[in-house]
C-alpha cells in the first residue's frame, strides 16, 4: 500500500478575502493530494511568520483586484522554508498563471525561475500545483 502523505503537496492559499480567492480555495481543497491552508493577506511581518510556520510546498496567490495584493517573492526569505518552493499567482482579470520556481543560485543569491502559462481549464491550475519546482 502506498503512503499518500509522501505525494501530498502543502498548498498555502493567500487571498484578499474576496469571492474569487474563496472559490479557488474550494477547488484546490477538493483535491485529495493537496493539503490546503489559507490566509487573507494583511501585513508583511504576519505573513512571513505564517510562511515560516507552515512551510508550504506551494504558495497560491489569488488576486481579484487590479493591483497585486502582496509582493510575494520579496516576502519569502530564502532560509526560512524548504529549498524547493513554487509561488503560483492566479488573477481574476485574466487566465494567465504566473509560476515562480525556486531556487536558481546565481552570485550567492537565490532567484526564482519565472514561467507564465495560459490556463484553459481548472485542470491546468491543479496540475501546476502538483508540480515540483525542478519540473518547471
Amino acid at each position: 500500500m502506498l503512503n499518500t502523505k509522501i505525494n501530498q503537496q502543502r498548498v498555502f492559499v493567500v487571498g484578499d478575502g474576496q469571492l474569487f480567492s474563496d472559490c479557488v480555495e474550494q477547488i484546490v481543497t477538493s483535491e485529495p493530494d493537496l493539503v490546503v491552508s489559507h490566509a487573507i493577506y494583511s501585513n508583511e511581518p504576519g505573513f512571513s511568520n505564517i510562511i515560516k510556520t507552515i512551510q508550504p510546498d506551494v504558495i497560491l496567490v489569488c488576486e481579484s483586484g487590479t493591483r497585486d495584493i502582496v509582493p510575494i517573492r520579496a516576502l519569502v526569505p530564502p532560509k526560512s522554508i524548504a529549498i524547493e518552493l513554487l509561488i503560483v499567482i492566479v488573477r481574476l482579470r485574466n487566465n494567465k498563471i504566473d509560476i515562480y520556481a525556486r531556487p536558481i543560485l546565481a552570485a550567492k543569491k537565490s532567484m526564482y525561475r519565472h514561467e507564465q502559462i495560459i490556463s484553459r481549464s481548472l485542470n491546468d491550475l491543479v496540475s501546476t500545483l502538483r508540480k515540483k519546482p525542478h519540473e518547471q
